[in-house]
Order: C-alpha cells, then structure tokens, then sequence
C-alpha cells in the first residue's frame, strides 16, 4: 500500500503592513502661516465736514495734521494686520480745533489725536462750529 501523506499544520499568515509611498500619501491641507508683522503707513479717507466750512479749508489745515499722523505711524510697532480708526476734531467759532474723539485702533486714534492738537483753520467756520471726521487706514507695509 501507499504511504499516508501527511498535510501540514494551516496556520494564519500574518497580515502585511507597510505604508503607503510617499507620493501616495494624502497629507491633509494645513492654514497657511500668519503673515509676518511689517512696518505700517497711513493712508486717509475723505474728511467728513459738519458744519458751514469749505472742503478748501479743510484740506489746507488737514495737511499738516496728515504729515504728523504719518510720522507717528511710522513709529508704531510693526504689525500683521491692517487696522482703522476714525478722529473727529471739534472745530469752535473760532476756526481752533478744541477737542477730539476717535473710534476704531486705539493706536491709530491716539496718532490722530496728538496730530490734531493745535489745528486751526485759516478761516472761521461761516455759522458757529464744525466738526471733521478723518478716516485713518493703517496699512501693513511689506
């Protein structure tokens, strides 16, 4: 007679793990980095007037204002962001800026504040006060 064969034991293989090639790999997107801090300058909307003065008026005693509100800007900590604010001067009978009052940045706002003191326009206001309203950007320069 023939031998008896013998099957051999039925084991499990063990599974198989490899990763995947680097180029089948799905990374999943990331945010971008923040944007490094840059130094900022400041730029202006058209002045709001409330009040009988001419826009000409306005603009001349505006000038010097804007020149130092760029210099004090200019001096502020660099930044990532842009930012905005709003400085409204109280202009008495008198054509003399007496006070301020800002909304927005409280870096900017304190720029145009100081800027402001001592502003007068070079022609009284035509019926009692006025008030100007300057908009202010801060932007990020890089």
């Amino acid at each position: 007679s023939a031998p008896a064969t013998v099957a051999a034991p039925v084991t499990a293989a063990a599974p198989v793990t490899a990763a995947a090639p680097a180029s089948l790999a799905r990374v999943a997107p990331s945010a971008p980095p923040p944007p490094p801090p840059g130094p900022l300058v400041a730029q202006f909307g058209a002045p709001q007037v409330v009040g009988a003065v001419r826009a000409q008026v306005v603009a001349r005693a505006l000038g010097p204002v804007k020149a130092r509100i760029k210099d004090c800007v200019a001096g502020l900590k660099p930044r990532a962001a842009n930012a905005t604010a709003t400085v409204t001067y109280v202009i008495d009978a008198d054509g003399f800026a007496s006070t301020s009052r800002g909304t927005g940045d409280a870096e900017a706002q304190a720029c145009g504040k100081s800027a402001g003191k001592g502003m007068r326009l070079d022609r009284r206001p035509d019926t009692g006060g006025a008030a100007v309203s300057l908009p202010i950007q801060l932007k990020v320069s890089r």
